[in-house]
């Protein structure tokens, strides 16, 4: 039914009638802007062919409306809104562009508000790289739009001090998907919170972009520290999700990406992403905290060459497959240098290294003065899947380059990385993970079977063998057998003194023993940090002093060299080989994965290698 003629007077005329009512706001952080005029859009079309007007009860389009605000003069605040009958809020109507795109909003002070109506702008019929909603003039606003099918940016913002936000939840947001770009700022002071991008309207099913958000100027915040969770920018369905840099020739700084979810949906199930955030060129002096970043394939935040200054902190990150930080985008881990001496991403700051990872405190060395953050590590056996998890805690390193967490939130058992950032602002890459020891490791008292035991010896200090074994005065042990360097046996034996080669045994070797009956030996083998075992090409016996681990973990340290371990698991009466590496064994040889700290271990080595075990 259409309305009287006053009716639409009074409803779509430009309203001079100081709307207090139009505040736009989304809590005291979320305040966009107060009209004092407002255009309203009444017919979903675009003729793109001269028809149109506004003001019209049912027959004023986007494409007028802007037309007619970017022609009305002085810098009163103006709003483009939507009619709620023609834009029905659980049935949104779309608006096809077609033709030519969108003209840009060059007027400054210009909100263009879908909140409380349902509103689709569609841009799927255009080619080459028009955008959608474009804004050129200062201090625009936009919220509750759904821009989607663009082949250049969704919704693009170049004048200064721009507004996209809203809360999702409540559909003030803005919701972006489909097009090269979902939102791209170019002018500086934007603030962005609350967009959904890479998904339809309903904030779940795909709709992939090329970039999910792209700012390419000064003092842009993208979320942002302090705001409710529930003003996070979601971005999935993206080869990056938020890309600063390499639109603008010159450089820009102070940029703050913080507290947005990206890699997953505004249901929180993942949504694939390659690159969470790439910073690059000419930007510098970033900021990225408090974010969560789900499911990168490629990197979580990568920092290419040409930009520093960046800080990387405080964030959370989950089902990794990529890198957390990359220093070059180059997918590499980088080492550390001697002197921290290259250039590049960030610097190429050295990372910490972890010297001594134990429940009481953890410590290493870094760059002087730097802060080090210590994240929780998602722990595959191996390695191959970690990757941080979750902040725990802040140190700072001493002059010197030392730094301790003392009484860390971790157990034995936990797996940590840290990162460290300079005094100008430059973050590391991710350090290797370690493992959480409990400080100890005590080879205590020495059980031995009826038969042949492989076992370390845990005396105190070297002990000479005479008639019977020292601490056996029953006798029970008959003869010891040791490997010595040259591959050769060396023994002794109880009855006889012929042929004995072996005349002593000292603490943290390995020995093969012969008993008649079982026997305790009581003694005591203490060690506070792991001990490395330089083991040789061909065969080799050793004792592992280490924290008690999967294989993976506790022979990570023999990768490339071809080891095949064997370990001798004394029974009553006998005992069974097991094994650990290669397959190359008979199939009698069963396989173990777990490997226990003061135990026996033979191995035969491609290569030589430094064996080093994790830390007790």
């Amino acid at each position: 039914m259409r309305r009287s003629a006053a009716g639409a007077l009074w409803g779509f005329v430009l309203l001079a009638a100081l709307l207090a009512a139009a505040t736009i706001s989304e809590g005291p952080a979320e305040t966009v802007r107060a009209a004092s005029i407002v255009v309203t859009v009444t017919l979903p079309g675009d003729p793109g062919d001269g028809s149109g007007e506004c003001p019209s009860e049912d027959a004023c389009t986007l494409r007028r409306a802007i037309e007619l605000v970017n022609a009305l003069g002085g810098e009163d605040a103006v709003t483009i809104a939507f009619d709620p009958l023609a834009f029905q809020p659980g049935n949104p109507s779309v608006v096809t562009v077609t033709g030519s795109a969108l003209p840009a909003i060059a007027r400054a002070n210009v909100t263009v508000d879908g909140a409380g109506a349902g509103v689709i702008v569609d841009g799927s019929a255009l080619s080459g790289d028009e955008d959608g909603l474009a804004f050129d003039g200062a201090n625009p606003a936009v919220r509750g739009m759904e821009v989607f099918g663009f082949p250049g940016a969704c919704i693009e913002i170049t004048g200064v001090n721009g507004i996209a936000a809203g809360d999702p939840a409540a559909g003030t947001g803005n919701r972006v998907g489909g097009c090269d770009v979902g939102i791209r700022v170019t002018g500086a002071g934007a603030s962005l919170r609350g967009n959904v991008a890479g998904f339809a309207g309903d904030g779940t099913s795909p709709r992939p972009l090329r970039v999910g958000i792209e700012v390419s100027a000064a003092s842009v915040t993208i979320g942002g520290t302090g705001i409710d969770a529930a003003l996070a920018n979601v971005v999935g369905n993206a080869d990056i999700a938020i890309l600063v840099g390499g639109s603008s020739s010159d450089p820009f700084s102070g940029v703050v990406i913080a507290r947005n979810r990206l890699g997953e949906d505004l249901a929180g199930t993942a949504a694939t992403i390659e690159r969470g955030v790439l910073l690059a060129s000419p930007s510098v002096s970033t900021r990225v905290t408090e974010n969560t970043i789900t499911g990168a394939t490629v990197s979580a935040v990568a920092v290419a060459d040409g930009t520093s200054g960046n800080s990387i902190i405080l964030n959370t990150f989950r089902n990794l497959t990529g890198l957390a930080i990359d220093l070059g985008d180059d997918r590499v881990a980088d080492p550390n240098d001697v002197g921290d001496a290259d250039t590049g991403a960030n610097g190429r700051l050295n990372h910490p290294e972890i010297t001594r990872p134990v429940q009481a405190a953890i410590q290493g060395t870094a760059c002087a003065g730097c802060r080090i953050d210590l994240y929780s590590v998602n722990h595959v056996a191996g390695g191959a899947s970690d990757y941080p998890a979750t902040h725990l805690v802040v140190a700072i390193a001493d002059a010197g380059g030392s730094f301790t967490f003392g009484s860390p939130p971790v157990s034995p058992g936990d797996w940590v990385v840290a990162t460290a950032t300079d005094a100008d602002s430059n973050t590391s890459e991710f350090s290797p993970p370690v493992r959480v020891g409990a400080g100890a490791i005590l080879c205590g008292n020495l059980s031995l079977n009826r038969g042949w035991n492989q076992a370390g010896y845990f005396g105190a200090g070297s002990t000479a063998l005479g008639a019977t074994f020292p601490g056996d005065p029953s006798g029970r042990i008959r003869a010891v057998y040791h490997l010595e360097s040259d591959g050769t046996y060396s023994h002794w034996f109880r009855d006889t003194a012929i042929g004995q080669t072996l005349t002593s045994v000292e603490p943290g070797l390995s020995y093969w023993f012969l008993v008649d009956e079982p026997v305790t030996l009581t003694s005591g083998f203490s060690l506070t940090a792991p001990l490395g075992i330089q083991l040789r090409q061909g065969w080799n016996e050793f004792v592992y002093f280490g924290a008690s681990a999967a294989g993976l973990d506790a022979f990570a340290s023999l990768a490339g060299s071809g080891a095949t371990i064997y370990h001798f698991a004394a029974e009553g009466g006998g005992g069974e080989w097991q094994r650990w590496g290669a397959n190359d064994s008979p199939a009698y040889v069963r396989e173990f994965e777990t490997v226990e700290a003061c135990e026996s271990f033979t191995v035969f080595m491609q290569s030589a290698a430094v064996l080093r075990p994790l830390h007790p």
